[in-house]
């Protein structure tokens, strides 16, 4: 799967939060939903040394996207990230929730993006996401993925004409970073969260099926009348493409991984 995505800023204001969703309603004519999930990344070792103990996972649903993550992960070791949706309910509420192993969540995977050409906006990379699987934790444990940092993400999703619109941002967990984290059962209060950076990010994005220039054209075309339709609301802005460089190198072993996106039904080629 390729993902096409354009990226602007918004500064973590009220006012121009609040005026931001606004536009992408009104834009989108949807009232838009509301996410938040638990992220946990995990760093792939400092040799590539693939995702080979997946022994009985071929033959479930997720059995093809765990050998073509085996792929990726054989050549190059990456950041990869796990998620969980939570709700605001369960901030603060003292509630214990199951072991994560014990959870369905997402592992999603992101390659770095393709070099920007000329004044080109738009970002394209491979991703690839493993959806509604179980005993993730232990699943990375024994490929040799060690836990780093978790964190919550938030979002506000929209839709219009197969284009995503997602403000979000990342709020990190009081307190140091330890190993304990991941065996986190709780979740504190949303206001003792703190935000990662003084901004929300905007992307919008197409997901394409497979690498085809048509289709290529079409999602870049689909951006293009979506940064259009928002006028001069929003400055989307040429972003460095090691900025979503999530791969692991010895001498970049503190990098976090990018912020990721969701989900829409991807472009595929017809006939």
């Amino acid at each position: 799967m390729l993902e096409y995505f354009l990226t602007a800023f918004v500064p973590d204001e009220e006012d121009k939060v609040e005026m931001a969703r606004a536009v992408l309603q009104g834009v989108c004519a949807m009232s838009g939903g509301h996410e938040m999930k638990r992220v946990l990344m995990f760093q792939g070792p400092d040799r590539p040394d693939g995702f080979k103990k997946i022994k009985g996972l071929e033959k479930t649903p997720n059995g093809k996207s765990f050998a073509e993550l085996q792929r990726y992960l054989a050549k190059q070791s990456f950041f990869v990230r796990l998620e969980y949706p939570v709700t605001k309910q369960q901030f603060g509420s003292g509630l214990h929730f199951l072991p994560l192993d014990k959870e369905s969540g997402t592992l999603r995977w992101t390659d770095i993006p393709e070099p920007v050409k000329g004044e080109d906006v738009h970002i394209c990379r491979k991703t690839l996401d493993i959806d509604n699987q179980d005993n993730l934790v232990s699943i990375m444990g024994q490929n040799s993925h060690t836990f780093k940092r978790d964190f919550v993400e938030e979002s506000y999703i929209y839709a219009l004409d197969n284009v995503q619109y997602r403000l979000m941002r990342n709020l990190i967990f009081p307190g140091d970073v330890t190993p304990e984290d991941l065996r986190r059962d709780t979740l504190p209060p949303l206001s003792e969260l703190q935000p990662v950076v003084p901004y929300w990010t905007l992307h919008l994005k197409v997901l394409v099926a497979e690498p085809n220039p048509d289709l290529a054209t079409q999602a870049i075309n689909m951006l293009t009348s979506a940064r259009q339709g928002l006028g001069t609301c929003f400055n989307f802005k040429q972003v460095d493409r090691r900025f979503f460089d999530s791969r692991v190198s010895v001498n970049r072993a503190s990098n976090t991984a990018p912020q990721q996106l969701g989900k829409i039904i991807p472009v595929e080629k017809k006939g």
